[in-house]
């Protein structure tokens, strides 16, 4: 009994490896062919990566998008006055203020009358800067 039963497992031991050398020549026969590399995106000779334009973009503009405005301390800013983050009583929304402190995420403003106020980043409307013809222009508002 136990004869027949090696026999048996011999006999699919050798059918597995004869599959196994018949893909093997098979595979030396074939040899996979290698994937081409992606072509890198092409940009001005001028070294400026600035001014590419990807082939899905059909807008001929010369104004690209726009990221906010940095500020500091001593510049004059609007409010914005936000859902989440209400205006106190005095400060409306739109109103010209300037920068006095910065202490994350804390910005104190005074207003015109000299009065100083604790307000969140999100109230400072300090504009937008926007990509034209590759420089950024500040916007005025």
């Amino acid at each position: 009994m136990k004869v027949d039963e090696f026999r048996k497992a011999d006999e699919t031991l050798q059918r597995r490896r004869n599959k196994i050398d018949e893909l093997r020549a098979r595979k030396k026969a074939n040899p996979t062919k290698v994937p081409k590399p992606r072509p890198k995106r092409q940009f001005p000779k001028n070294g400026s990566n600035t001014s590419f334009k990807s082939p899905d973009r059909t807008s001929k503009s010369p104004m690209r998008g726009g990221r906010p405005k940095s500020y500091s301390v001593g510049d004059i800013v609007k409010l914005a006055d936000m859902p989440a983050y209400q205006l106190p009583g005095g400060l409306s929304n739109g109103q010209a203020v300037t920068v006095s402190r910065i202490e994350f995420p804390r910005v104190f403003v005074r207003d015109d009358s000299g009065r100083e106020w604790d307000l969140f980043l999100a109230n400072i409307d300090s504009g937008m800067d926007y990509r034209v013809k590759g420089r950024w222009v500040p916007s005025k508002w």
